[in-house]
């Protein structure tokens, strides 16, 4: 199967280290398929994100990067946080923007 993704041309961002990124974590996703079969959504998902973010802070290992990647859209799929939603209106966090 073939993913597309839609890209302004008008973006200053690098397309291609972010493809390579999704990339990544397609093939990371895949091998935990292969390996650990359909994810059991276990809703431990976020405490695995912070540990992979932890490991890649101490070693800069990208592949932490990539686990933590996938595992924030697993904790879309089956959140471990109780109030999980969406709201696209939020300010950023790290910009100083949220209220």
């Amino acid at each position: 199967m073939k993913l597309e993704i839609w890209w302004s041309d008008k973006l200053r961002v690098e397309y291609d280290k972010f493809i390579e990124f999704i990339q990544l974590m397609a093939n990371r996703y895949q091998v935990g398929d292969a390996r650990y079969g359909m994810p059991a959504y276990s809703k431990s998902y976020l405490t695995r994100l912070k540990k992979e973010l932890r490991a890649y802070e101490k070693g800069g290992n990208v592949e932490h990067l990539i686990n933590a990647a996938n595992y924030c859209i697993l904790e879309n799929i089956a959140p471990e946080n109780e109030l999980h939603h969406f709201n696209p209106l939020v300010g950023s966090v790290t910009r100083g923007k949220a209220k």
